[in-house]
């Protein structure tokens, strides 16, 4: 009769000792899907805020067309710079780029090429401002680029 107990005591303790590394494992599992939720839930939030974003953009675009078309320039450029001030508070910031700069296409798209005087791939036009949103590219600068023949060729 001894043994037996002692055999029930040594069952009992691995079958608690799997028991608890069940339990743990769960638990490591339930954090796992927990973080896992709440990540995918962000992401599905910070999606959502970047095509609202990129549609305000465009805004600013019909600003700037605006602004070169009217003589009402100062009242127009107060409600762009506060529309502007509006969505840099939210991480959107227009992506610095001029004419000379070398055409970089991870924040660049070269809509054409042209004859210039300047060496190939360098940013001969802005055509439309681009846009990033807390470091990713929200829009891309559309440009033009020099394909690198002279104009007087």
């Amino acid at each position: 009769m001894h043994q037996t107990n002692i055999l029930d005591t040594i069952y009992c303790n691995e079958e608690n000792r799997e028991l608890k590394n069940q339990l743990k494992r769960n638990l490591a599992e339930f954090e796992n899907y927990r973080k896992r939720t709440e990540r995918e839930k962000w992401e599905l939030i910070e999606y959502g805020n970047f095509v609202l974003l990129l549609k305000m953009v465009s805004i600013l675009d019909l600003f700037d067309e605006y602004i070169k078309h009217t003589k009402e320039q100062r009242e127009v450029k107060v409600i762009m710079d506060t529309f502007k001030s509006i969505l840099s508070n939210e991480g959107v910031v227009q992506i610095q780029t001029n004419v000379g700069d070398e055409f970089d296409v991870n924040f660049h798209e070269a809509i054409l090429k042209e004859d210039s005087d300047q060496s190939e791939d360098t940013i001969t036009k802005v055509l439309q401002y681009g846009y990033t949103y807390r470091d990713k590219v929200l829009r891309y600068v559309k440009v033009a680029v020099s394909n690198g023949g002279n104009v007087d060729e």
